[in-house]
C-alpha cells in the first residue's frame, strides 16, 4: 500500500501550471515536525497536485497555511540536459484540509473585516433620506 498523511505547514510558493491537456497541476513543499523531536527540526516534502485538487490549493492555501492532505509517493526519473539520471520523489496530494490560515492571510482578513465595520453614523436616517 501506497499512503501518505501528512500535517504542516506550506513552505514555499505554490507553482500553478497547466499540463498539455489543460488540467491544472501545482507543486510547492510542506514543512513537517520530525516526531519526538523537542527541537522542532522539520522536514521539506515537494507535493504536487492536479486537476481539481490543484484548483482548490490554488484558490484556498498559500505560504504558511497550516494543512493536512493524504496522498501517495510518486518517483519520477528522467535524464537532465547534462544526460545525467534525476530521480524525483513527490507526494501526490489527492485530498487536503486546511486547518488554519497562515499568518499573513489572517492579517489581510482581519484588514478587511476592519475595514467592513458599519457604525450608527453608517445607517441612514428617514431624515438624510428624505433630504436627498
Amino acid at each position: 500500500m501506497n499512503k501518505v498523511l501528512l500535517v504542516g505547514r506550506i513552505a514555499s510558493d505554490i507553482k500553478l501550471s497547466k499540463m498539455q491537456n489543460g488540467a491544472s497541476s501545482i507543486k510547492t513543499s510542506i514543512a513537517v515536525k520530525k516526531p519526538n523531536n523537542a527541537n522542532n527540526v522539520v522536514e521539506f516534502i515537494d507535493i504536487i497536485a492536479k486537476e481539481n485538487v490543484a484548483d482548490f490549493i490554488v484558490k484556498n492555501v498559500s505560504k504558511g497555511t497550516l494543512v493536512s492532505l493524504e496522498g501517495y509517493l510518486s518517483l519520477y526519473r528522467f535524464k537532465n540536459k547534462a544526460g545525467t539520471s534525476v530521480k524525483l520523489t513527490y507526494v501526490n496530494v489527492q485530498e487536503i484540509s486546511v486547518l488554519s490560515k497562515s499568518n499573513k492571510n489572517v492579517a489581510e482578513n482581519s484588514k478587511l473585516d476592519s475595514a467592513q465595520v458599519i457604525t450608527d453614523n453608517d445607517i441612514p436616517t428617514a431624515e438624510s433620506i428624505i433630504e436627498d
